[in-house]
């Protein structure tokens, strides 16, 4: 119905207008990473990962555009401990929690 319709109505009366605006130069966002992250070694196992932030996307040259962003980051770790000497051998885990604040800058193309 809507073919029918378009075909009957003059040029100057279409039913859906296209935006002329040119793309905004400074563009706000948000974004969140996260995921897990995996050990190397067999002493420490590995932890969450999350990144939250907020940020603005600066167009400089058609599709390049510069990226800047300021977050938080958190990320938790576990490792396995021994200390040996000639008395006793001690083993204990060693948790550890990061509070980063994380600035990124990037390039988008």
């Amino acid at each position: 119905m809507c073919k029918f319709i378009m075909k009957i109505l003059p040029k100057k009366y279409f039913l859906i207008k296209k935006s002329k605006k040119a793309p905004m130069r400074l563009t706000p966002y948000i974004e969140c990473s996260a995921g897990y992250g995996f050990a190397l070694s067999r002493e420490a196992t590995g932890g969450i990962y999350v990144n939250p932030s907020i940020g603005v996307s600066y167009s400089l040259y058609k599709r390049l555009r510069l990226m800047m962003s300021v977050g938080y980051e958190l990320q938790k770790l576990e490792r396995l401990k021994r200390i040996d000497n000639e008395i006793a051998g001690v083993e204990f885990s060693e948790i550890f929690t990061h509070n980063l604040i994380s600035i990124k800058i990037g390039i988008e193309y």
